[in-house]
């Protein structure tokens, strides 16, 4: 038990699948392709945290990436780690987990 405990203090990475929500799209202004659902995330914290994430974040909607495409005049390409480096706000996860945003591993990028 003693091992257990020791184990689940340490930090480790792990990955997740988070949902992807494209907001804001002007009105005048249509998609042309259509956005992933969800995007693989890389997260650190320790062991008790990212076992909680695991477990609750399936019952918990607040999880998610957003992209905002309110600026958006014409196609454009958001490259996912550069986005979320200058907008770390649009990384998604409630304050009650003790989990880091480390970065997107999948996809890349997405074409608007």
């Amino acid at each position: 038990m003693l091992w257990l405990f020791v184990v689940s203090e340490n930090e480790y990475l792990f990955t997740i699948e988070m949902p992807i929500e494209a907001r804001n799209l002007p009105a005048r202004h249509a998609l042309t392709e259509e956005v992933p659902k969800y995007a693989k995330v890389r997260l650190r914290g320790a062991g008790r945290a990212l076992f909680k994430t695991i477990i609750l974040k399936k019952f918990i909607s607040d999880f998610k990436i957003v992209l905002d495409l309110e600026r958006i005049s014409e196609e454009y390409d958001f490259i996912l780690n550069d986005y979320f480096e200058r907008y770390p706000q649009k990384v998604v996860i409630p304050s009650n987990f003790e989990v880091d945003y480390v970065e997107i591993v999948y996809p890349n990028a997405i074409h608007i």
